[in-house]
């Protein structure tokens, strides 16, 4: 049985294609709404699936051969004396407690190799430097003097035979705004199986390296674009956009012009700019990290390539730095050691990078035709509770037209009267009376079908759109059909059958419920209720027991209507009670005489009726002798 029912189940799913029903329903004010949500929703696709390309999957770029380094800037912009930091330097004194303070006291000028410290990847400019002094050497006069005069802050001391120096200065770094900052860079991106995409500034592709190290070269050179928070270019030594054959020896330009692209300056106050904490009155004293956001984007609307583009953030922190030198020699001092102290804060850069690298993924592609179709359905969704729910009674008439019920039994039923009215329609078509056995009718012929399917199409023959040989091959093809309608014939008994030319009995009655959610096939695998069902088909299917069930009530009844008419023989109504004219009808073939059997189930409707409403455990309201003879 179970493997009968999957075969079944395999063998309807290769041969069928299941459509939902629709139920269109005629409001015009319903119609309208229903036709501008659908408007909305398409706006909607558009807008979420369309215009940003959702069938392609997006990747995070990484950091790829990135390198960074310091450049000179031109000798005589190091050597400008009027600037502010030289000039008014006690307006950048700052008391950061009563211990501690930022008083520089003048302006320095620093070797080249001075002016930088290489921290790794990235270069760090010191901007104001708190220097500490402490030297020790041979105790003598000139030792002493250039002590005293060459530092401020100062203490010379003597035990024991030696000397001590020790001394403290404070002093900015003479323009160190104007040393070049100049990197390449590329990006790396891990895309899907293992393979990954590599790109540089200065190469005109870039490359796909896929899992087995096969590398495929996708066209199109990488654009480096230095950019304004608002967009606006940033001119960096009179440009802003590199390509890739301009920029083989790196790009970039001065660290005043990378604060000018983040519109800041050394001079500017941090607690004008997003900083925690207590700042300095000036970038310059306490110091800052410049942020080199690269945001690589493929495709771009810009650009065929890679576009790179670049901007600048100042994040405003202490950013110290403290190096400690060992030299014999400072100044005019001599014939001495000297430990020297810097405790500096400046610049550093810092690249982050970021972006988008898209490329078509399938997956992707599915979930956008899904996401679609999701956002498409929702106006009927939204109309469908619309009319089931909030249009008064017509909400009511919708949903019994939506919600049909299916109930087993009344589908039966159902279908058995629609049986017999095919039954009647046929014999009433073969002029074949009551008495005559379905099997002793003689089938309707193609000749017959044709001179009622010429009645039924009148009006088209009529207006010239039917002819004779259209209504031939029509009545062929409805004798086909209805030939592969049989029920309870073997397959050998079907295929005999077949092309016989003539519409049998029960072809006739199988064709007429053949659309019926119970069929003439249906109906006699329910009834034969002694078939072998399988063990799921006893759990879930009661349609057997509750056949048998009401078998036996209706024999309990036809008991019942035994005893109630008095006697248990072969007990008959008076013959008045047939006609109700106190006159017994003929009994003749055509107006047959109606028996009461011995359990009651040959009479008329009415009387049954009548009977089985009659309560059935009290004997005082059943009728009596004389009532029942007058039944």
């Amino acid at each position: 049985m179970v493997c009968s029912a999957l075969l079944e189940f395999i063998t309807a799913e290769f041969s069928q294609v299941r459509l939902d029903r629709k139920i269109v329903i005629t409001n015009r004010r319903l119609g309208i709404i229903f036709k501008l949500l659908q408007v909305f929703a398409l706006i909607l696709i558009v807008l979420i699936i369309v215009v940003p390309q959702s069938w392609r999957k997006q990747y995070r770029p990484k950091q790829y051969d990135v390198s960074l380094w310091r450049e000179s800037g031109p000798s005589t912009a190091y050597k400008a004396n009027n600037v502010r930091h030289c000039t008014h330097v006690s307006e950048y004194s700052f008391n950061w407690s009563a211990t501690w303070s930022y008083a520089p006291s003048k302006c320095r000028s620093l070797s080249a190799r001075q002016l930088f410290l290489k921290q790794g990847s990235n270069v760090y400019h010191p901007t104001y430097i708190d220097e500490g002094i402490d030297w020790k050497g041979e105790c003598s006069d000139n030792n002493r003097n250039a002590c005293l005069s060459q530092f401020a802050d100062v203490t010379y001391s003597e035990a024991e035979g030696e000397c001590r120096c020790t001394a403290r200065e404070q002093y900015f770094v003479k323009n160190a705004e104007e040393s070049r900052i100049v990197f390449l860079h590329g990006a790396l991106v891990e895309l899907d199986s293992h393979m990954q995409a590599k790109a540089r500034l200065d190469q005109d592709f870039h490359v796909l390296v896929h899992s087995d190290g096969q590398e495929t070269t996708v066209p199109g050179e990488m654009i480096t674009v230095f950019e304004k928070h608002d967009g606006s270019p940033c001119m960096l030594d009179g440009r802003s956009e590199w390509k890739s054959n301009e920029a083989s020896l790196g790009v970039g330009g001065s660290l005043k012009e990378l604060l000018a692209c983040a519109d800041v300056t050394l001079d500017s106050d941090p607690r004008l700019l997003d900083v925690s904490g207590k700042p300095a009155p000036h970038l310059r004293t306490m110091g800052l990290v410049l942020e080199l956001r690269i945001s690589y984007q493929y495709p771009s609307h810009r650009h065929d390539g890679i576009l790179a583009v670049i901007h600048v953030v100042p994040r405003p922190v202490w950013n110290s730095v403290k190096v400690v030198e060992y030299t014999q020699q400072v100044g005019s001092l001599s014939n001495g050691t000297a430990e020297i102290e810097k405790y500096m804060y400046g610049v550093s850069q810092l690249i982050v990078v970021d972006g988008f690298y898209y490329r078509f993924n399938a997956y992707e592609l599915m979930t956008s035709i899904v996401n679609a179709f999701v956002v498409w359905s929702i106006p009927r969704v939204l109309l469908e509770f619309i009319a089931l729910y909030f249009v008064g009674q017509v909400s009511s008439v919708f949903r019994r037209v939506v919600h049909q019920k299916f109930n087993m039994y009344n589908a039966i039923t159902d279908t058995l009267s629609k049986l017999m009215i095919s039954s009647m329609t046929f014999r009433c078509m073969k002029n074949a009376g009551f008495k005559v056995p379905a099997s002793d009718i003689p089938g309707i012929s193609k000749a017959e079908l044709n001179t009622w399917m010429k009645d039924v199409f009148n009006g088209g023959i009529a207006s010239g759109h039917l002819s004779e040989d259209e209504l031939d091959r029509v009545s062929s093809y409805l004798v086909h059909e209805q030939e592969k309608h049989q029920i309870g014939h073997s397959d050998e008994e079907r295929e005999d059958s077949l092309g016989d030319g003539v519409i049998s009995f029960t072809e006739f009655c199988a064709a007429n419920v053949a659309q019926e959610a119970v069929t003439t096939r249906d109906m006699i695998r329910i009834l034969d209720v002694e078939a072998p069902r399988s063990c799921l088909e006893l759990i879930f299917d009661d349609t057997a027991q509750k056949i048998s069930s009401a078998a036996n009530h209706d024999a309990s009844q036809r008991a019942r209507r035994a005893s109630l008419l008095g006697g248990t023989g072969s007990d008959q109504l008076p013959s008045d009670s047939l006609n109700g004219h106190g006159a017994q009808e003929k009994d003749t073939d055509e107006n047959p005489k109606i028996d009461g059997g011995d359990d009651g189930s040959d009479l008329p409707a009415w009387a049954r009726d009548y009977i089985d409403s009659l309560p059935n455990n009290s004997a005082a309201s059943r009728p009596s002798n004389n009532a029942t003879s007058k039944l």
